[in-house]
């Protein structure tokens, strides 16, 4: 590290552990929120502490829900689309791997909800709500 990168993280450091709860409590949020919608939620190994630079879930509608998302102001993002050996830098290494029908699947159904520290408890009721008439939840 040069020292202001070094600087830098002596600054955030002690905030780490924080930031990190606040990045489960929204996680979790949402899985309480979206646990009864069309949302395929991610599914953690008990043994496992995840701490979320975000909370990708699969929704059956992805383009139209993200789009709908980012339209009321929640900032859902879109990963792995197109999926990566799609590119063009990958058709040397990646040969025979053309049809990777469960990578498309896939690419065509997450959809990464933010889980800043930033965010408040209403920030994320606001985006449960946004969300789930989207996914085939009724409002709770």
């Amino acid at each position: 590290l040069d020292p202001l990168q070094a600087a830098l993280v002596r600054i955030k450091l002690p905030h780490l552990a924080g930031w990190t709860q606040r990045r489960r409590e929204i996680a979790e949020a949402y899985k309480q929120g979206l646990t009864d919608t069309d949302a395929i939620l991610p599914d953690f190994r008990s043994e496992s502490n995840p701490t979320f630079r975000s909370y990708t879930i699969r929704v059956p509608n992805q383009k139209f829900t993200h789009d709908a998302l980012r339209r009321v102001g929640v900032e859902a993002v879109l990963h792995y689309t197109p999926p990566v050996h799609h590119y063009t830098v990958y058709d040397e290494g990646l040969k025979g791997s053309q049809s990777l029908p469960i990578t498309e699947k896939l690419s065509r159904e997450l959809l990464s909800l933010p889980v800043t520290v930033e965010l408040t408890d209403d920030d994320v009721r606001f985006a449960i709500d946004a969300l789930r008439p989207l996914i085939g939840g009724n409002a709770q």
